[in-house]
């Protein structure tokens, strides 16, 4: 499936409910063309290089309540936010790399 979503360029899984409660990893990594996400409201965990590489992500990016983990590299290189990062009050833990090359 994720080869098939080439030109993927707004993601909304507000609503979505996700196996375990976690995006996985790799799951939208390399995604250029994705311009926005907004993530489902149940959200655990964001694995790994999760949205790794995806350059033109743009906008504020929101963390929802009940996220207690971002894996590694999960945003690393997503260098077109131009908005704010918020992170919930429920996070616990921030993998290495996470935000690298991100400005918010």
């Amino acid at each position: 499936m994720r080869e098939r979503m080439e030109s993927l360029t707004s993601l909304n899984l507000k609503d979505v409910i996700i196996k375990d409660l976690k995006i996985p990893s790799l799951a939208f990594s390399g995604k250029e063309s994705l311009k926005s996400i907004v993530l489902p409201d149940k959200l655990k965990e964001i694995g790994d290089n999760a949205f790794n590489s995806c350059s033109n992500l743009s906008g504020s990016l929101i963390i929802p309540e009940g996220v207690t983990k971002i894996g590694d590299a999960a945003f690393m290189t997503c260098t077109s936010f131009s908005g704010s990062l918020y992170l919930p009050n429920t996070l616990k833990t921030i993998g290495s790399l996470a935000f690298l090359g991100c400005q918010f």
